[in-house]
């Protein structure tokens, strides 16, 4: 059946999506305030302060998957940016169009700040570095009333001045054709627009290159470093983008409320600008903005249900607002039992729920089995030439050698094979080639080229790309997106790319598309491109790990027990795919236990013993050599 769930995440629908909620919104003050008075208007402003918080943390969360529970610090520093600058405390009454930009700017500074020593966490061990981050804040800002007075203590900081256009606030009234719109009402479509801001470039770089890294980053850091994406510069720049969104908000806040003090930004309020990632849909911007307006306006209505009861009973029978930490306690429990995606769970999401159920695929466009070859047909001259040289390459954890002086050779346009038993240091020298691993000692040389000990998306971008062991594909994403991300090391666009979607951002993500599309093609799943990666049957996940190292435009695949968990008829396609890419340049380094695929697809063979290079050679020299039969081959293999 066709795969309704993933046409409707499509890019038509959420813009539908994405006005439908705008003219929404634009009409919600003038509902509530009939049937609700102002002061609900008043509370929509702050809801809309929520949803801006919660979108910059989504990116940091929900898209990148880095779980900082100090982000409200962020929210501090903007707050109180513009409280020095735009209020009586230093005597500054700065313009707000001055003020705010200036207050973003320096929460993203803090951002990066923060990020730079501590991505290197991941997990729990970065959640609490972040939670100390923003208590260190906190309590800055609490004792930095001496000897300078620069926060004024826990008094806080107040007659902040509100934002104004010339000399029209918008706490004042303005009448336009005859309306008359307050304060309340101006502020509301000050910060929407501002919001709608948010929601345009969030939705902008989650369907980009820099998003797709992204959430590669979040399903699994070593693979997405191992197909040329920076990690470290990535993280960074997901902590920068929300801690900007955070500081942004903060300068607003402060605005709006006319007072702060440190006791407005502490750990509560980043666990639940969290909570209204989790409770919304992480990842998933509807989502998220569904959660933040919950928990903001479900505690006043709360409120508002005990004074229902007070004028219509005479009495309260039950204080929801009493109770109102109980019913959100079990609110959570219950969409973590029973929507583990959230309330609003992303297309993603729901592709995953029905391609559990059978769904199909849509059909591809128009194959092409020549294209995604990494270079033309190499002559017979250049196929003498080496390609990769590895020299005296040694490598120990603690007392144990797992690579000892290990060289070799790799000529261009050769599948030169890696043999060995368990144990012998096969998947540890791949890993060094590869910048998984540092090397003790030794030389690694692509093209002449020096590659040992540089990152691995550097090694990438010089031409070395690897498929793994153990297959580490981005589950959560489907076999199209997997290799849109093998192609994230040969594009450029960045966040301004994005944002714009210029002309050649344009292009460039169409002939990303097109050349995805052909190589799910050429390794013979282009039927599962729309289907999410851990739900392909394991063959088939084996292939697309290949189709997304040829994504990158390797000069040599390195490819680690390919043919792993494969029956008799799909090894027999992937020799034909394997011979298929040699004769269109491409040369591989192949790790196999399958001894007949080897031999008769290897021009040259090493074997390694613990660690120790003890033979190399062709096939049929290797395949008598004494020690190679003693080690691995075993009698029969004579």
């Amino acid at each position: 059946m066709p795969n309704v769930a993933f046409k409707l995440g499509g890019a038509k629908a959420r813009w539908v999506s994405f006005a439908l909620l705008g003219i929404g919104l634009a009409l919600l003050p003038f509902l509530i305030d009939a049937g609700l008075g102002r002061s609900w208007v008043r509370l929509l402003d702050l809801a809309l302060l929520y949803v801006m918080l919660a979108l910059g943390l989504n990116i940091v969360v929900g898209y990148a998957g880095l779980l900082d529970l100090g982000y409200v610090a962020f929210y501090a520093l903007g707050a109180y940016v513009y409280a020095w600058l735009a209020s009586p405390h230093f005597g500054l009454h700065l313009p707000f169009w001055a003020v705010l930009p200036l207050g973003a700017a320096l929460a993203g500074m803090f951002g990066v700040l923060l990020g730079t020593p501590t991505l290197r966490l991941r997990g729990d061990y970065l959640a609490i570095v972040t939670l100390g981050f923003g208590e260190i804040i906190r309590i800055f800002l609490n004792n930095l009333d001496k000897p300078f007075n620069l926060t004024n203590g826990p008094q806080g900081i107040n007659l902040i001045d509100p934002i104004r256009f010339g000399s029209t606030s918008l706490s004042q009234p303005l009448t336009v054709f005859g309306y008359t719109f307050s304060g309340v009402h101006l502020t509301y479509y000050f910060f929407l627009l501002l919001v709608l801001a948010v929601i345009f470039i969030s939705m902008r770089l989650e369907n980009s290159r820099i998003g797709r890294a992204w959430v590669a980053i979040r399903e699994d850091e070593i693979a997405a470093a191992a197909t040329g994406i920076n990690t470290r510069n990535l993280k960074l720049l997901a902590f920068a983008m929300g801690a900007t969104f955070g500081g942004l908000a903060g300068g607003l806040f402060a605005s709006f409320q006319g007072f702060i003090s440190p006791e407005s930004f502490n750990l509560m309020e980043s666990i639940m600008i969290l909570c209204m990632i989790v409770l919304g849909g992480m990842g998933h911007i509807p989502g998220v903005i569904f959660g933040a307006l919950l928990l903001t306006l479900l505690p006043e209505a709360l409120r508002y249900t005990g004074d229902w009861q007070r004028n219509v009973l005479g009495q309260i029978v039950i204080d929801p607002a009493d109770l109102r930490m109980l019913l959100f306690g079990i609110a959570l429990v219950a969409v973590m039992l029973y929507r583990p995606a959230g309330l609003i769970p992303s297309a993603r999401r729901r592709l995953e729920f029905a391609d559990a159920r059978g769904g199909g695929d849509d059909v591809p466009p128009r194959r092409s089995h020549h294209l995604g070859a990494s270079s033309p047909g190499i002559s017979q001259r250049q196929r003498t030439s080496a390609l990769l040289t590895v020299s005296g390459v040694s490598k120990a954890f603690g007392g144990l050698h797992a690579l000892s002086d290990i060289s070799l050779q790799v000529n261009a346009g050769e599948i030169f094979g890696l043999i060995g038993p368990n144990g012998a240091g096969k998947t540890t020298l791949f890993n060094t080639l590869t910048g998984l691993y540092s090397t003790d000692s030794g030389e690694i040389r692509l093209n002449g080229a020096r590659l040992d000990n540089r990152p691995p998306h550097q090694v990438l971008k010089a031409g070395l790309a690897r498929t793994f062991q153990n297959i580490r594909l981005f589950a959560e994403m489907t076999a199209l997106e997997n290799v849109l991300v093998g192609r994230h090391a040969r594009t450029a666009s960045g966040v301004i790319g994005a944002w714009l979607r210029l002309p050649a951002t344009r292009r460039e993500e169409a002939d990303s598309r097109a050349r995805a599309h052909a190589l799910l093609a050429r390794v013979g799943i282009a039927q599962h491109a729309h289907r999410l990666a851990k739900n392909l049957p394991y063959g088939d996940q084996r292939r697309l790990e290949i189709a997304r190292a040829l994504a990158t435009e390797p000069s040599l695949l390195a490819l680690d027990e390919p043919a792993a968990g494969m029956n008799p008829a799909e090894r027999s396609a992937l020799r034909e795919l394997l011979l298929q890419l040699q004769a269109d340049g491409l040369t591989l380094l192949l790790i196999e236990h399958d001894v007949k695929l080897v031999m008769g697809l290897c021009t040259r063979l090493a074997v390694l013993d613990y660690g120790v290079k003890i033979a190399e050679g062709t096939p049929d020299v290797v395949s008598r050599d004494p020690k190679v039969i003693a080690a691995y081959l075993g009698d029969e293999a004579i």
